[in-house]
Order: C-alpha cells, then sequence, then structure tokens
C-alpha cells in the first residue's frame, strides 16, 4: 500500500509539474509568433566586477543596429579601465551609435551590478530596457526578437534562455551548460517570475521604475531580479529563444550566473525550490523502486514520469539546444535529472556571493548584505522601512 501512494504521489507531481512547465513553453512561444516590429531600446550591462567586460559582447550588440535602433550603456566600477576603452573601440565603426560608458562608486551597503544598473536607470527612459549579464555573448541577432516579444505581448518584461555558446568550449564545462540550459525552464515553470533567468531580459520602463522603489532592490543579485520580485503575478516570460553564455573557467560564466539564480531562489521561495528539486528526483525514484519492488503501480509511474521527460525534450530542449542533444537528453534522462538535482543542490549551498574582494551573504528572502558585521545594521535599516513601507 505504502508503494502505491508513493509511486502515485511521484506520478502526480511529475504530471502537475510538466503541465506547468508546458504551459510555461507554450505561453513564450505565442508572444514570439505575435512579435510586432521591434521598437528603439537600450542595452545596459552592468559589471560590478573590475576585470571588465568582454569586446565580442560590445560588438555584437552594436551590430544589432540593423533591426532596429539601439542604445548602449555600459555601467562599471571607477576601478575597471578597460570598459570605457572597449565600448569607444568596438563602436568606432558604427555611424550614429548612442553608445555611453557610466562610471560609478556603489555604497557598501548596496550590490554593485545592481547599483551601477540603477544608475544608468536613473538617468532616461527608452521605450524599452534590455538588461543583460556580462556572461552573455549574444548574435547580432539574439537582441531583436526579444524587443518585438515584449512589444507584442502585454508582459512587463521577457527573459531569454542562456545556453552556452556554440564551439566555445568543451569537456566538462560545455556539459555543465547544457544542464544549467536543460534545467532553467524546469525552475522557472515551477516557479513563476522569482525563477526568471537574469542572462538577458527585455522590460518596461514602468516595471523597472516600480522594482527600484522597494528599499530592496539594490539588494538582489540583479536589477531584472528585482524587476522579477516585484511584477504583478503573470506579467513575466520566459522565450524559448537561446542565448550564449560563456562557459569559460576563470570568467563571469553561466555557472556563476545559475548559481546565483538558484542561490536567490532557493532563499526567496524555498517551497518552490524544493518543488523543482522533487520533480527532478521523480524519475529516478520511480526507476529505482521499478528495479527493486514488482508493485503493479510502479510501472504505471514510471511511464507517467517517461512521459513527461519526452514532453519536456520535445519542447525546451528542442527550442534551446537542438534535436541532437534534445534527443541524447531524453535517453539520458534518469542520469540527467540526477546530475540536474546534484547540480540544483550544490548550487544553493553556501550563502555567500563574491564579486572580486566583496563578500554578500544571501539571506532569506533573497536579499544580499555585505559579510562585515558593520554594516548589519544598514541591512535591518533598510528591511525595516520595506516593511513599514513609504511614510
Amino acid at each position: 500500500m505504502l508503494i502505491a501512494l508513493m509511486a502515485a504521489a511521484l506520478a502526480t507531481l511529475s504530471l502537475l509539474g510538466t503541465a506547468l512547465i508546458l504551459r510555461a513553453f507554450h505561453r513564450g512561444r505565442q508572444a514570439l509568433k505575435q512579435a510586432n516590429e521591434p521598437s528603439a531600446f537600450t542595452v545596459l550591462v552592468a559589471s560590478g566586477s573590475a576585470r571588465g567586460v568582454a569586446p565580442e559582447l560590445v560588438r555584437s550588440t552594436a551590430v544589432a543596429q540593423h533591426d532596429g535602433p539601439v542604445s548602449i550603456r555600459l555601467a562599471h566600477l571607477p576601478q575597471d579601465t578597460t570598459t570605457a576603452p572597449t565600448l569607444a573601440e568596438e563602436t568606432r565603426t558604427v555611424p550614429n551609435l548612442d553608445a555611453r560608458a557610466l562610471s560609478g562608486s556603489p555604497p557598501p551597503r548596496h550590490f554593485p551590478d545592481t547599483w551601477l544598473a540603477s544608475l544608468a536607470v536613473g538617468e532616461e527612459r527608452p521605450p524599452q530596457w534590455i538588461l543583460m549579464d556580462p556572461c552573455v555573448r549574444p548574435s547580432s541577432r539574439d537582441l531583436a526578437p526579444l524587443s518585438r516579444a515584449l512589444a507584442g505581448s502585454r508582459q512587463g518584461m521577457v527573459a531569454a534562455c542562456p545556453c552556452p555558446v556554440p564551439g566555445a568550449s568543451t569537456g566538462g564545462s560545455r556539459l555543465k551548460g547544457r544542464l544549467v540550459a536543460d534545467l532553467v525552464p524546469i525552475l522557472q515553470g515551477l516557479s513563476g517570475a522569482p525563477g526568471l533567468p537574469h542572462a538577458l531580459t527585455a522590460t518596461r520602463p514602468d516595471t523597472l521604475d516600480a522594482a527600484v522603489a522597494d528599499p530592496l532592490a539594490l539588494n538582489r543579485p540583479s536589477l531584472s531580479t528585482a524587476a522579477a520580485v516585484s511584477a504583478p503575478m503573470g506579467t513575466s516570460l520566459l522565450l524559448p529563444l537561446p542565448v550564449g553564455c560563456t562557459t569559460r573557467v576563470g570568467t563571469r560564466s553561466l555557472a556563476d550566473l545559475f548559481r546565483e539564480q538558484t542561490l536567490f531562489l532557493s532563499r526567496h521561495a524555498p517551497v518552490r525550490y524544493a518543488l523543482a528539486g522533487a520533480w527532478l528526483a521523480s524519475l529516478p525514484a520511480t526507476l529505482a523502486a521499478w528495479l527493486l519492488t514488482d508493485h503493479v503501480a510502479v510501472p504505471m509511474a514510471l511511464a507517467v514520469c517517461t512521459a513527461s521527460r519526452l514532453a519536456l525534450a520535445a519542447t525546451w530542449s528542442r527550442a534551446i539546444l537542438g534535436n541532437q542533444i534534445a534527443s541524447l537528453g531524453f535517453i539520458l534522462s534518469p542520469v540527467r535529472d540526477l546530475l540536474g538535482l546534484g547540480l540544483l543542490l550544490w548550487s544553493s549551498l553556501g550563502a555567500t556571493v563574491g564579486r572580486d574582494d566583496q563578500r554578500f551573504r544571501m539571506r532569506r528572502g533573497g536579499v544580499l548584505t555585505p559579510v562585515e558585521g558593520s554594516l548589519e545594521e544598514d541591512f535591518r535599516l533598510i528591511r525595516g522601512r520595506s516593511r513599514r513601507g513609504p511614510r
């Protein structure tokens, strides 16, 4: 009896979770199909590290001007002496391109990336903002579909799905990147807006205005994460639109992006995070039960879990990684799910996020605070104001 109940619970969890994941895919695909002409947009890259922004990121963004009016804003630290020269060098051959580098010194109590992004947002109000993480390596045609999808929908923000840059790396880092690309739609489908990846997002100015008004916004991992948290339910989408991210070890990479996102999700929405872990565990658990027992309910549960993985491979995995990798992922579904569960748990271990020599602790609610004890009182004051609301 106990085995039958466990099998039924795992099958039900797998079925309901898959329904949410496929619903997110359908909504994202519809947004891409109903896209309008691209409007003018401003690409914002905020780098809270002194390592600077990669030249290829600037180059491919500048070339995107052929799909519509594009502006570029790079927000960086004063000690970053490479970003401004890189922007000038990579855009000097692109006529009439509005490209500027903004520099500022974030207060110690705020997260550098988010504070720098808010600095740029406070200066202007374009029709659309496209927020880009420094690990993204977009092609010249990645930005226009994102802009069209936002313009053609009623959503407050839409996000692309991060995946490894084709041919940019080999070995374990590339396999890990593919695993991350498979996990992102699962996390978003089961978690809603807080599970949106902040690699590449398009958002409306009023959505960012509402996000920055939150006293805790500048202590989120990114400005797009703050926007997703403050956005009304049902006003954000993950698109089946892949965007390449670097997987190179030693630089800002897709693995760093994923760890920050899962760490945030585990603190901000622990129940939804646990639901994603349980969904990943459902197929390996029913497969183990099928190998160890001969109860009649177990094969039916296994069939349901396998069908859910087939649906995931035929939708998200196929759209993001291609037919060949999606087919291989389905064949190796139990192994992939175990690896994904391990990566999910590993990414949420610890509680600190680093930017150069600064360390921030992820606290309950998904808020980053400096590790230094002298700044804990500042965090308590900020959180107290957010609970009391505006006077």
